[in-house]
């Protein structure tokens, strides 16, 4: 008979794939995040169905050096323990984003006008927070 136990899922965050890539740091705060993250990959991973958002994937591609040696760590072709999730929203949203790039000639100074315009021209209400309410230092 087959076990069939649902994992709990996981998405693996870009910082945790970076701790796991990287070489080992001099700085005592990142090299404590770089064991923690190499002990729950080799002794946890295993209890979790890990996951990677569309975003973090893009993230780590478009890295630094490091980025495509993290990117092939993470790949799911070459590591079916990690899925990577399609999001067909942000899918749509950078669809709308290249469209209106394109409109503009991939300007930023007239992507930037556009989208200040259309905001003029809508018919709804924008909100406008303000800015933060100062904290008054309470005396000890």
């Amino acid at each position: 008979m087959e076990n069939n136990i649902i994992k709990p899922i996981v998405y693996i965050e870009s910082s945790v794939i970076s701790y796991l890539a990287s070489q080992p740091s001099r700085d005592i705060v990142i090299a404590g995040r770089q064991a923690i993250s190499h002990d729950w990959w080799v002794n946890q991973r295993h209890r979790f169905d890990l996951r990677i958002s569309a975003l973090v994937e893009e993230e780590i591609s478009r890295g630094d050096s490091l980025g495509s040696y993290v990117h092939r760590f993470v790949h799911p072709k070459n590591y079916g323990e990690i899925t990577m999730i399609k999001d067909p929203i942000v899918d749509e949203v950078r669809r709308h984003r290249q469209e209106h790039a394109k409109e503009n000639e991939n300007d930023l100074n007239l992507i930037i006008e556009s989208l200040r315009k259309r905001e003029r021209d809508s018919k709804r209400k924008l909100l406008n927070p303000g800015p933060k309410p100062r904290l008054d230092k309470t005396g000890s």
